[in-house]
């Protein structure tokens, strides 16, 4: 069919070149494209390349910073990290710990000295009194602590042990009529040697450092 006078032929539509350094259809991607999938500088630790991201403000993180949380990783500050209530000690904790500890340790060791020096034979049983003291003592923090937790308070405990087992026997001495310097001397050098001596000081010191940290 010839066209109608005063009408052009339609123009064929010319398909669009590809920029000279365009590969095959669909197989540049955008810059931004790669930008999302990495990598990246850790934002903890800027040496080391990273293609994870926290999932909630999307911050580089490496494996060794991110905190795996029950809804996915996260970086330290989105997983917001806290002490539990138990773990978190003020300074008044830590004046309730050492009252209690040397209160209690004075009181066990007065008592102790006076049941070894009534039953100077007790054998293998002086390391369950010793053990005894030790639990006392470490309940004695823990209590007044509020079932507080931390390695201070064991430390707190075991030292409060040693102390509470010297004052006994030097107050056992005092009372006896010694001088309270030699006293305090020779009831340190007691608590040292003989060596099953020391042996039962460090049972009370480890079981009250447990129950109370």
């Amino acid at each position: 069919m010839e066209p109608v006078a005063g009408t052009s032929e339609p123009e064929r539509a010319t398909p669009a070149t590809p920029p000279p350094d365009a590969g095959p259809a669909g197989s540049r991607e955008p810059d931004d494209a790669l930008a999302e999938v990495g990598p990246w500088r850790c934002a903890a630790d800027p040496s080391v390349e990273t293609y994870l991201r926290c999932g909630r403000c999307d911050t580089p993180i490496c494996p060794r910073c991110l905190i795996q949380t029950p809804v996915g990783s996260r970086c330290r500050t989105c997983a917001d990290i806290r002490k539990l209530p138990m773990f978190v000690l003020r300074p008044l904790d830590y004046l309730k710990a050492i009252g209690a500890a040397l209160a209690a340790s004075v009181v066990s060791g007065i008592v102790l000295a006076l049941l070894l020096h009534m039953a100077p034979f007790l054998g293998i049983l002086r390391f369950f009194l010793m053990a005894g003291l030790g639990y006392v003592v470490g309940e004695a923090v823990a209590r007044f602590t509020g079932r507080k937790h931390g390695t201070v308070l064991g430390v707190i405990a075991g030292i409060a042990v040693v102390i509470g087992v010297i004052v006994g026997q030097a107050a056992f001495f005092i009372a006896g009529g010694a001088n309270a310097t030699l006293a305090f001397v020779v009831a340190a050098t007691t608590a040292v040697w003989p060596l099953f001596s020391l042996l039962g000081v460090v049972i009370a010191a480890a079981v009250a450092f447990t129950r109370a940290r």
